[in-house]
């Protein structure tokens, strides 16, 4: 379990990040999210994707390949949807980019009857108080 929370801290480092997150998602792919310790780390995830910068490029990478994964994932990236959503206004078009791109995956990779946790999440991000980009990918 120190081994995800290790490759979350070379999430930030932008020399590491890519070879971490494909690390991330492997080892969530082989064993299961609890046994990788995904469960008990994903809302350390969740920051990173609030970051705005490198780390949150990283970040959202991730999230979007986890969801690709789908079931195994699942219950625990939607944690990571508010601050995809919210990420995707960033001024940065790299972290704007990988917001969308990450917000996307989980919605299209989530099963139907998980579609119920997300509801929340985007109705949050509809208000018109929001930023345009964010409502827009909600």
């Amino acid at each position: 379990m120190s081994d995800i929370t290790d490759l979350l801290g070379k999430l930030t480092v932008a020399d590491a990040a890519d070879a971490a997150s494909a690390s991330l998602v492997d080892s969530v792919r082989t064993s299961d999210a609890l046994k990788s310790g995904l469960s008990e780390n994903v809302l350390s995830l969740a920051a990173l994707c609030s970051a705005g910068d490198g780390s949150a490029v990283a970040a959202l990478n991730t999230v979007a390949a986890l969801a690709a994964l789908g079931v195994s994932a699942e219950p625990y990236i939607k944690c990571c949807l508010p601050a995809a959503l919210a990420a995707v206004s960033s001024k940065n078009r790299n972290v704007s980019a990988a917001a969308k791109k990450a917000a996307m995956a989980i919605a299209e990779n989530v099963t139907p009857f998980a579609m119920k946790g997300l509801l929340p999440s985007i109705f949050a991000a509809l208000p018109v108080e929001i930023n345009w980009a964010t409502r827009s990918v909600a």
